[in-house]
């Protein structure tokens, strides 16, 4: 998935890559969180695993990015990143909204989970009610993007439930199950690239399609996704290479927008969202970005405390 964040942040935002991506990858990250968290954790230590994993990280590439580039005024970067959010929206910072908002949505999610189950299902009835307010009323940019939350747990819903039903009709069905949603991601794949399709979602600034569509975009996309994953699991090349960019997609995550700016300013060309960058130039700062992250991924799992400040992690073998 972070492969198509990255390519989403590359190319053109009036692109139909850019367009396709934007149906479905931001809801489908958080589904997948949905699917791999452990959510009956008591949430003290829940809470405490989150910090490490998410706010220890945020602040240290914040500042480790100032640093580096001087980003601009430091009394004003210091309000920015303790906002939070898509308040934090800077040449080299505005995929960091992410982060603030899986911290916030997944401690939220979690402590309602620990209540009662049955608070779920009140939750879901509110997201609909929230779904309504927001085509009537403009919502605030909040701190640490708290106005998206609600939408991000209604995905982390998703991913967790739909996963439960998935191993059940897996068993009786096999990895066939799976054609179905592939087959449904083609074809929506084609309305795109023909024109057809123009269907977005960008949930930092809130802008959604419509409540059906949010659901069905997405999930047919997650569980392609995952039937697309069984096969490549069976590439044992692939599949390292993967996994690789798939530990390091934290790090990813952090890097790539500085990692897109150095390379239009070494390139002397002012390739920005209007102008259309060629597309060698697009598929180099791409495989640089990833190659990158996951370089320093590598880096910084070998010091315990460069782990614990930029990887999320405490100890790191």
């Amino acid at each position: 998935m972070i492969i198509l964040v990255v390519i989403g942040h590359s190319v053109n935002t009036n692109s139909i890559i850019h367009n396709l991506i934007f149906s479905f990858h931001m809801p489908v990250f958080f589904m997948l969180t949905g699917l791999l968290s452990h959510w009956n954790c008591e949430h003290k230590e829940f809470l405490i695993k989150r910090i490490r994993a998410y706010v220890v990280p945020y602040f240290s590439w914040c500042l480790l990015l100032f640093l580096v580039f001087w980003i601009e005024n430091p009394m004003k970067y210091i309000v920015r990143i303790i906002y939070g959010g898509a308040m934090n929206t800077t040449h080299y910072t505005y995929p960091f909204w992410f982060i603030c908002c899986l911290f916030v949505s997944s401690v939220i999610f979690n402590y309602l989970w620990n209540l009662r189950k049955w608070v779920l299902v009140i939750l879901i009835c509110y997201l609909f009610l929230w779904y309504t307010y927001l085509y009537d009323k403009s919502i605030p940019c909040l701190p640490w993007s708290l106005e998206v939350a609600p939408f991000v747990i209604m995905y982390f819903f998703i991913g967790f439930y739909v996963s439960r039903i998935e191993e059940f009709a897996v068993d009786r069905w096999g990895s066939w199950l799976y054609i179905v949603p592939v087959a449904i991601a083609i074809y929506l794949v084609i309305t795109h690239i023909c024109g057809y399709s123009m269907f977005t979602i960008t949930m930092k600034t809130m802008k959604f399609g419509c409540l059906p569509l949010d659901i069905i975009y997405p999930l047919t996309f997650y569980l392609a996704i995952k039937g697309i994953c069984i096969i490549v699991n069976n590439i044992e090349t692939v599949k390292k290479v993967f996994l690789l960019i798939g530990k390091a997609s934290l790090v990813i995550m952090f890097t790539h927008a500085s990692i897109f700016n150095i390379c239009k300013q070494l390139s002397f060309t002012d390739y920005s969202q209007v102008v259309d960058a060629p597309p060698s130039f697009i598929v180099i700062e791409i495989m640089v970005a990833i190659m990158f992250g996951s370089g320093i991924f590598s880096l910084f799992t070998r010091n315990r405390s460069l782990a614990f400040l930029f990887l999320g992690k405490y100890n790191y073998k």
